[in-house]
């Protein structure tokens, strides 16, 4: 499989992905909130919610794809390939969410365009061979993300109370979705390797458990703040997570050819800041039911 055939399904994954998310931030606004700690009646809440489960059901789809994507190409190009997804939610966030979207974020829109096309034009004929794990680097990695996140629980819990809770959940959920992404590489890097033996009893238990933690503290976010701001958090870490690991834990540098290795940079620099741009001037509207509990919700702790 081509690099372009993988971001083209990376792209077509995560527009399915994104559009379920729209989904799910339109139903969890009336499903119960989420607390820390396990409660079988909010779960069943969720599960029991068509509008939710439809959403699901896409988003799925939109992750089948992305499997796909990444089984056949390094992690930090699929990766910020996934930063088009957020072109969909904009759209979606001011047609369904009814979220104002400014003049800036379009042009936000056009830079990770721009630095998707440079991604794929930045592709080295050497990047499709198999570079082994470094499962020490990754447990470090792991364990850094780790302590980022106690880092902002803490601080919102105890030393800040009042930092604003849309913002840490969207950066939580990018850091547990970007080790996310490193376990599911190094799942496939481990199958490739024939090692299935530490594929599915290892890395496939943390892959499915990141993405379920990750999926929860989305839902929170968005019972709490608006869907583009949360997203586009998550997106800037979650990419960012994805690419500095892989780096370190997994042999995936810049090409060897300046001009490549250039574009590539490029690529990254347009991706990311054009995801930052959302993130910091993501819609003005604020979200179903937010306006009449706008008390209840700074007073809740995650």
């Amino acid at each position: 499989m081509t690099i372009w055939i993988a971001i083209l399904l990376s792209i077509l994954g995560t527009t399915c992905m994104d559009s379920g998310l729209v989904l799910w931030k339109k139903a969890a606004v009336n499903l119960p909130k989420i607390q820390l700690g396990f409660n079988p009646q909010t779960l069943w809440a969720f599960l029991t919610s068509r509008l939710w489960m439809l959403g699901f059901g896409i988003v799925i789809t939109g992750w089948s794809l992305y499997l796909i994507a990444v089984a056949n190409a390094p992690i930090s190009i699929i990766q910020p390939a996934l930063g088009f997804g957020l072109v969909i939610l904009a759209l979606f966030s001011v047609f369904y969410l009814k979220e104002q979207v400014k003049p800036r974020e379009w042009v936000a829109v056009a830079m990770m365009i721009l630095g998707i096309a440079l991604l794929g034009l930045s592709t080295d004929p050497s990047e499709a061979e198999q570079v082994a794990l470094q499962g020490y680097l990754l447990l470090m990695v792991s364990i850094v993300v780790g302590l980022i996140i106690l880092l902002f629980i803490l601080l919102q819990k105890y030393l800040v109370p009042n930092m604003n809770l849309e913002v840490v959940l969207g950066i939580a959920t990018g850091l547990v979705m970007g080790l996310a992404a490193l376990y599911t590489k190094a799942f496939f890097n481990c199958l490739d390797g024939g090692d299935s033996l530490l594929a599915f009893a290892f890395f496939l238990p943390l892959v499915i458990a990141a993405n379920f933690v990750g999926i929860a503290i989305m839902q929170s976010g968005f019972q709490r703040g608006k869907a583009l701001i949360v997203v586009s958090l998550s997106a800037v870490i979650n990419k960012i997570v994805a690419i500095i690991g892989a780096m370190i834990s997994m042999g995936e540098h810049l090409p060897e050819d300046p001009l490549l290795a250039t574009g590539r940079i490029f690529a990254f620099v347009f991706i990311l800041f054009g995801t930052v741009l959302l993130a910091r001037f993501g819609g003005e509207g604020k979200p179903d039911n937010q306006d009449n509990k706008e008390k209840e919700v700074k007073n809740v702790k995650f």
